[in-house]
């Protein structure tokens, strides 16, 4: 995650992922918003997650 504080606003990029020197990054504003997702959408974010970790290991293995 990537933080910068420019005249005030606050910008963060981020990847979502666990491997985020191999992702690409990603503005994320909050505005008028509680929560960081949806309590429907925690499948989907898992299996993303999963998904990312998954790669760096065979990532590893190959080099």
């Amino acid at each position: 995650m990537i933080v910068e504080l420019i005249n005030g606003e606050i910008n963060i990029w981020a990847t979502g992922s666990s491997i985020p020197c191999l992702s690409i990054y990603m503005p994320m504003w909050f505005v008028n918003c509680d929560v960081l997702f949806k309590e429907e959408d925690i499948d989907m974010e898992v299996e993303y997650w999963e998904n990312r970790g998954k790669r760096l290991k065979r990532l590893r293995k190959e080099g």
